[in-house]
């Protein structure tokens, strides 16, 4: 055996791959949230949600009983836990000060201001009028979002003073809440950066292309690794990512950081001690050939390796966007899978839903996947295998 593993939060394939690297699995997660299929890769289960403030205490109660020798989480919403008992325990994972330089999107805005890494114009907490002067001061539009929301959720573009007050009620937020960071908003293309980490080396492994819904809220509907840029601009963004990376400290595992390629250079949008959501660490591992996560379990354990990212074709992940209404029928699900180069198709709605336009990552419709030789291909089995998909809205 190789040790015993924290897992605060997962799913299959994480517990899965921390079993095949010879982990003794112990898992954070709801009951609800915990399936058979879970279950088969899984020693021990404690049955809270993985943000509960009682996970330490939880947590710490069976360290003294069956040491950990290690914590990791790939949850959002599980960084925090798992950081702090790294910090608490003494064992392997990432510390606290690069999740919580990360997890805050105002601590992530002073310390890259402080640094000099992309600097932008920002303002913390705002009521109305102060959001209107921000505006005024720095021009429309302003991007406004959640210090701790990720996926898109909690974002909004505000054009203008006439859109101040409906914006915090688009966001969730009251004015003045503290938990709502105001920026200037920077044109240009979206961009993330899939890094691996191991006792603070860095390696790039992909640029990921993004497409968005645009304004209000941004929402990704298509990722494609890699991402098509020029030899300046590529090293420009890597170099930016890898400086953001030793400025916070992130130690080990994966990291994905969003960018903004303006005018004048690329900008940090915000990043994460995690793997990229929407399929990304999937693109990555197709068109790489490196599983970050067995990658981070088998490095953990001591077999530390050189990362060597190959080039292999184009992937592609594109996320289906119905209109509002109600769900008559689906059909064609299975004529996509069919199509060369698919590997994944889904669709997320059932018959007789009523569905709206999605407002984040978490409420988009279905996706497919590609992988193909280049980009053309790829994009050709997305396009055909989309319209292979028929969801009638009545």
């Amino acid at each position: 055996m190789t040790g015993h593993i924290l897992l605060v939060g997962g799913w299959t394939r994480l517990y899965a791959k921390a079993k095949a690297a010879g982990y003794r699995v112990t898992v954070v997660t709801a009951a609800g949230a915990l399936t058979a299929e879970d279950r088969a890769h899984v020693d021990r289960h404690i049955d809270l949600d993985m943000s509960s403030a009682s996970v330490p205490s939880e947590a710490e109660s069976v360290h003294r009983q069956d040491p950990f020798d290690c914590v990791v989480s790939m949850r959002e919403m599980g960084l925090d836990n798992a950081a702090l008992l790294v910090d608490r325990l003494g064992v392997a994972g990432n510390p606290r000060r690069p999740v919580e330089l990360t997890r805050d999107k105002l601590a992530l805005r002073r310390h890259l201001d402080a640094a000099g890494l992309s600097p932008i114009p920002y303002l913390s907490a705002p009521g109305e009028p102060e959001l209107a002067a921000f505006g005024a001061r720095h021009g429309w539009p302003v991007i406004l979002k959640g210090t701790r929301g990720y996926g898109s959720a909690e974002t909004t573009m505000v054009n203008g003073p006439e859109e101040v007050s409906e914006s915090f009620t688009r966001i969730g937020h009251a004015p003045g809440a503290g938990d709502v960071l105001a920026e200037a908003f920077i044109p240009g293309p979206e961009f993330s950066v899939e890094t691996f980490s191991w006792q603070g080396e860095h390696t790039l492994l992909a640029i990921t292309e993004k497409t968005t819904t645009g304004p209000p809220s941004f929402v990704e509907v298509q990722h494609t690794v890699p991402a098509q840029l020029p030899g300046g601009q590529h090293t420009a963004v890597a170099d930016l990512v890898t400086a953001m990376l030793d400025s916070v400290g992130h130690q080990m595992g994966p990291a994905h950081t969003e960018v903004i390629l303006s005018p004048d250079g690329p900008v940090i949008v915000e990043a994460h001690t995690r793997a990229g959501g929407g399929f990304i660490y999937d693109l990555t591992e197709y068109v790489t050939g490196v599983d970050v996560f067995a990658e981070l379990f088998r490095a953990l354990a001591g077999d530390v390796g050189v990362i060597a990212p190959k080039q292999d074709g184009v992937a592609t992940t594109r996320y289906m966007t119905f209109p509002p209404g109600v769900v008559r029928s689906i059909d064609g699900v299975a004529e996509a899978m069919a199509v060369p180069g698919v590997l994944r198709c889904s669709v997320d709605v059932e018959v007789g839903q009523t569905i709206a336009a999605p407002t984040s990552s978490f409420n988009r419709h279905g996706y497919v996947v590609a992988h193909a030789s280049s980009r053309a291909a790829t994009l050709a089995a997305v396009d055909d295998a989309m319209a292979r998909v028929r969801v009638a809205i009545e």
